[in-house]
Order: C-alpha cells, then sequence, then structure tokens
C-alpha cells in the first residue's frame, strides 16, 4: 500500500501532506517537544520562585508595580506548571499509543486552562501598562493613586474576570463563539496595551528632553519609573513574539485552513517558554531585583529568619 492510500485518521488536517509525511512529523513533535518543555519547566520554576521569594522576603522591592509583575511570575507557575507536564504526558501518550489522535481525561480540562493562561497573562499586561502610565504621566499623584492595597485588588479582580471568562469559552460557548471571542479579545487587548506602551515611550522621550526642570528628587523617581518602563517593554516584545505564531495559526484556521495538530504543541511551548524568559529578562534589566534574588538564594532559611529589611527611601516605598 502506497502512502497515498493510508488510510487518513479522522483527526489529521486534510491537506495535499501525505498521512506518512504527518506521521514522521508528528513523531518528530513529539519527542522534541517534551524535551524542550522539561528544560523551560525547570527554568521557570527555579527562576520564578527565587523572584516570589525576593518579593515576599524584601519589603523595599514590594511597590505595587513589582507585585504587579510578580502576579505574572504566580500565573506562570500556577498554570504553566499544570500545562507543561500536560503536554509532556500528552506527547508520550502519543507515542505509547502510537496513536496522534489519542485524548486521555486530562484533555478534558486542557482547553480551561490554556485559555485562562491567556486570559490572566493579557489582563496581567494590561494592569501593568496601565500602572506604567499613571507613574510616568501621573507621576505627582501615582503614589496615592495606585497602592498597594489597590494592586493586590486589581490582581484579584484580573484572576476572577479570567475565570470566568475562560469557563464561558471553555464550557459554554462553541467552537466558533470562541474563537470569535479570542479574536475580540486578542484583538482589543493588545490594542491597548499598544497604545498605552506608545505614550508610555513617548512621555520618557519627553521627561528626558525636560530633565533640566525637574527637581533633583522629580529626576530620581523619573529614574525609576523608567527603569522599570523600560523592563516592561521587553516583557512585552517577548510575550509578542510568543503569541506571534498562535495568532498565525488562529488566523489560517479561521480562513479555512486547520493546521493545528501540526503546529499547537510547537506554539504552546513557545507560549509557555514565556515563563521562563520573563524572569530572565528581570534579572537582566534590575539591578535590584538582581541583589534581592541574590540575597534570597544565600538564605534558604529565608522564611525561618527574624532579620528585617532596611526601610525603603521616600522614593521607593509605597502607600498601603
Amino acid at each position: 500500500m502506497s502512502a497515498t492510500d493510508i488510510p487518513r485518521p479522522k483527526c489529521y488536517v486534510q491537506t495535499w501532506l501525505t498521512v506518512d509525511f504527518l506521521e514522521k512529523y508528528l513523531y518528530i513533535t513529539h519527542v522534541t517537544v517534551p524535551m524542550l518543555n522539561m528544560i523551560f519547566l525547570g527554568a521557570q520554576m527555579a527562576f520564578n520562585i527565587l523572584i516570589l521569594i525576593a518579593i515576599i522576603k524584601n519589603n523595599r522591592i514590594r511597590t505595587p508595580s513589582t507585585l504587579l509583575l510578580g502576579n505574572i511570575c504566580i500565573k506562570d507557575l500556577v498554570i504553566a506548571s499544570i500545562l507543561q507536564p500536560n503536554g509532556i504526558f500528552r506527547s508520550i501518550n502519543f507515542l505509547v499509543q502510537d496513536n496522534h489522535c489519542y485524548k486521555s481525561a486530562a484533555d478534558d480540562i486542557r482547553p480551561f486552562t490554556v485559555f485562562l493562561y491567556r486570559c490572566v497573562s493579557l489582563a496581567s499586561w494590561v494592569m501593568v501598562s496601565i500602572d506604567r502610565w499613571l507613574a510616568i504621566r501621573r507621576a505627582s499623584k501615582y503614589r496615592v493613586i495606585f497602592t498597594r492595597k489597590r494592586a493586590y485588588i486589581a490582581i484579584g479582580v484580573g484572576w476572577i474576570y479570567s475565570v470566568v471568562l475562560s469557563y464561558l469559552a471553555t464550557f459554554v460557548m462553541n467552537k466558533d463563539q470562541r474563537y470569535l471571542l479570542v479574536f475580540i479579545q486578542f484583538g482589543l487587548t493588545c490594542l491597548i496595551i499598544i497604545y498605552i506602551q506608545i505614550n508610555v515611550y513617548r512621555s520618557i522621550k519627553a521627561h528626558g528632553s525636560n530633565i533640566g526642570a525637574l527637581t533633583s528628587a522629580q529626576q530620581t523617581q523619573a529614574a525609576i519609573e523608567e527603569r522599570v518602563s523600560i523592563t516592561v517593554a521587553y516583557f512585552v516584545i517577548a510575550l509578542a513574539i510568543s503569541y506571534l505564531p498562535m495568532i498565525i495559526d488562529a488566523l489560517l484556521f479561521y480562513f479555512g485552513t486547520n493546521l493545528s495538530l501540526m503546529t499547537s504543541p510547537w506554539c504552546e511551548m513557545l507560549l509557555l517558554a514565556n515563563g521562563a524568559i520573563n524572569p530572565f529578562i528581570w534579572l537582566k534589566t534590575s539591578e535590584q531585583m538582581r541583589k534581592a534574588v541574590k540575597d534570597a538564594a544565600s538564605l534558604p532559611s529565608w522564611m525561618f529568619s527574624s532579620r528585617v529589611a532596611p526601610a525603603a527611601s521616600s522614593q521607593e516605598t509605597e502607600n498601603t
């Protein structure tokens, strides 16, 4: 029997690709992707846990901005630590069962966790972008407007919104409604983030040209906020890169070309790899976070320590 005569399994894409090619491609994919997922999972767990320990331990860096960025670390730990092992388990199952259409009981909850990961990620980045806009454009009122308490409330609202929307998308809406929701949600969210980030960038440039008109305290504060904004900008670029293949795949599906069986393992792996890249960017661009993480890593018994962090300066202490 020739390759073109091999019966096409129901889940295989209806394209010019032969079943023989798809079998070989999927075998290579499900051997390679789990190994990459294990590498990214190990790095993600190590870096994000260290950063969260540093935030909990060091009151100096526990500002509203840091709390919002720390929420992204929590999201990566809680959700990606479920999705990545699940992805590894699925690939192993495909190989063991010798069936790339095989579905286990764990696959029933997978769409919900995938959608929740995306919702929390996008909602978090909207909040981070708004925080940067307030810090740069409303610097004199920022510490009154955005306190630690309000940061905690914003994080809670973001998670509740994401859980509800993910439940509706997964268990209530049909496939067409779900894809329409993805396009609307992603489109609007991306436009909001891009618009706010462009305004933040313009404001930073304006501060640079008017630096002589600021007092020394204002210059110090502006420098702090600009450094945080640069870190956030790198985060957003990494996020865009990780989402781009998935967006292209969704557009192809919407216009009638379904390649998800071939592309989804790679798209999901790249999306979840963002959880290992974000803490690396944070440590690379923030000297203060590097020192805090180094301190946390050098004290494995930190939770039993009675050492108190030194008082923060007026520029770094946030209202509660």
